[in-house]
């Protein structure tokens, strides 16, 4: 994809409401790294659930989401720890701490940027909770 492609992409990202947009700063491989295991936790929660009842059971897919909970869990009470004045946000209020439009189109702009629009509500509540730690 050309540079200008991704650019186009993420401008009409910046328009959708649950699109989440991370600022990785020159030199941040652990940012990079991180938002691209979130991207793939995403599409495997995704793929979990539409293979339920034909080649996975309930439990199995159960099971798979609920240690893909305990981590949301867990990076939720870190934001709690470390950025206090959100200890009483539930994490499943997590669109409303999410930016604007316009400043989505600005992120979309920079060279550093990167976009994710997460495909179930637990990938948008833990893609936030990493964006706030971030």
């Amino acid at each position: 994809m050309t540079p200008e492609e991704r650019r186009k992409r993420k401008l009409a990202l910046a328009s959708e409401p649950d699109s989440i947009f991370f600022l990785v700063t020159y030199g941040g491989k652990s940012s990079s790294f991180m938002v691209r295991h979130l991207m793939d936790a995403d599409r495997i929660i995704h793929l979990l659930r539409g293979r339920l009842g034909f080649s996975l059971t309930i439990e199995q897919v159960n099971e798979a989401v609920a240690r893909y909970e305990k981590l949301l869990e867990a990076a939720w009470d870190y934001v709690y720890k470390f950025i206090p004045r959100l200890a009483l946000v539930k994490p499943s209020s997590w669109r409303q701490l999410n930016d604007t439009p316009s400043e989505k189109a600005v992120l979309a702009g920079r060279f550093g940027s990167v976009a994710f629009l997460p495909r179930s509500e637990e990938s948008g509540q833990l893609a936030m909770a990493v964006k706030l730690l971030n």
